[in-house]
């Protein structure tokens, strides 16, 4: 199978593509905060206390956008989703244009 064979390859192409590109960061990350512990405590530290605030931001990001999904999973509360996204966003949604059509995955 190509990642240029039609959507379903595309899509193949692409998570194949983002997730060895996870596993290179993960690898980097992995290696630096190994090779820091020589180093210093402090970089040590440092650098953990990095990883962990991204941890929390990505999972709650991702919670915050699932939301707005489920909003609209429920017969399309659009008003419900607009005042979940401007949580998401921190801007006033009340105006904005209609949701489009999505697919959930």
């Amino acid at each position: 199978m190509t990642g240029s064979s039609g959507p379903t390859g595309a899509t193949f192409g692409n998570g194949l593509a983002y997730a060895l590109f996870c596993l290179f960061v993960v690898g980097v990350v992995t290696f630096a905060v190994l090779h820091l512990a020589y180093l210093s405590l402090v970089s040590t530290v440092v650098v953990s206390a990095f990883l962990l605030k991204s941890t929390f931001a990505i999972r709650s990001m991702l919670q915050h956008v699932n939301g707005v999904l489920d909003s609209l999973d429920r017969g399309g509360d659009v008003q419900e989703a607009r005042m979940r996204l401007s949580r998401l966003v921190r801007r006033d949604t009340s105006r904005m244009g209609g949701f489009p059509t999505y697919h959930r995955r």
